[in-house]
């Protein structure tokens, strides 16, 4: 009669894994990597024919994009074209181009622009030029909110950074990344810390936890 409990304790551990790689499976994001800033308030102000860049950028491994999503703010009134162009860091030439087309309106509203196919091991920027009439506003954060980036407008710095969101063409599936985010995981731990560490780390969890409920249960009832 002990083992009862133990074994259903089990069955709902194994259904509880079961579902995450159900979902795992199924769930799809386009993302391919953020700056990890938060669109929280208009940082900066674009007249018309002014263009603001965030750079550096560093692409993660794996992390190839052909969109680009990034938050603008009109007050109500329709705003300008806005022309998104991706660059090599301090060096000539083109790796994207898009363009975003007016009289959208809303104060805060995202928009995604297909900027073409980019892969580079380089460090590149992304700028965000005002192709309209009309002011508009860029949103984003303090420009702690990048590590190692920051936005300017030419040679002047903004003291901000942009929200800028890179994404897919085409939806994969979360499982299909699992390898991908615990490396970038890894980024922040000790640098002898890596994708391997995070995956046994991961599984020693999954293992150890329904293990150790396994064994309480057990003392419980032997009590």
């Amino acid at each position: 009669m002990r083992s009862k409990p133990v074994l259903a304790l089990l069955g709902v551990c194994l259904l509880g894994v079961l579902v995450l790689v159900v979902i795992g499976a199924t769930s799809e994001r386009r993302e391919a990597f953020t700056l990890g800033v938060v669109p929280s308030v208009a940082v900066v102000p674009l007249d018309s024919g002014e263009y603001v860049c965030q750079a550096p950028i560093q692409m993660p491994d794996d992390a190839a994009f052909d969109r680009i999503a990034f938050v603008l703010g009109t007050d109500g009134r329709p705003g300008p074209a806005i022309d998104v162009i991706v660059q090599p860091f301090r060096a000539q030439g083109e790796l994207g181009r898009g363009r975003l087309a007016a009289d959208y309106t809303g104060r805060a509203v995202r928009h995604v622009v297909d900027v073409g196919h980019v892969d580079t091991d380089r460090p590149f920027q992304v700028c965000l030029s005002n192709d309209g009439p009309r002011k508009v506003s860029v949103y984003g954060n303090a420009d702690v909110s990048a590590r190692a980036s920051s936005a300017s407008m030419g040679p002047v710095p903004t003291n901000a950074d942009i929200a800028l969101v890179f994404e897919r063409a085409e939806s994969r599936s979360t499982l299909s990344l699992l390898g991908t985010m615990l490396d970038r995981a890894a980024l922040w731990r000790a640098s002898w810390v890596g994708g391997w560490f995070m995956i046994l780390l991961a599984a020693l969890v999954v293992l150890a936890v329904p293990a150790l409920l396994v064994r309480a249960l057990r003392d419980a009832t032997d009590s």
